[in-house]
């Protein structure tokens, strides 16, 4: 299933998250899954464990009036 925004306190939150160990195919499709959520609730950043997810994945993007942008500029993973 896809990712989902969590409203409100969950259990998920008290939760110590695995570091991401390899960037690959599915954890770009992860970040990807993210910027969508992110872009939906009009946000500017978002964690993994926000969506269920406990991997250390955070994303921010801090552009003006919410325009989505196919990827952020500067955007990279190390």
């Amino acid at each position: 299933t896809a990712p989902a925004l969590i409203r409100g306190y969950d259990p998920i939150f008290r939760k110590k998250a695995r570091p991401v160990a390899a960037v690959d195919d599915a954890v770009r499709a992860t970040v990807a899954s993210l910027f969508d959520i992110l872009y939906e609730a009009g946000g500017i950043g978002l964690g993994g464990n926000m969506v269920g997810l406990l991997q250390r994945i955070a994303i921010v993007d801090l552009q003006q009036n919410f325009a989505r942008r196919e990827k952020a500029p500067g955007f990279e993973f190390r």
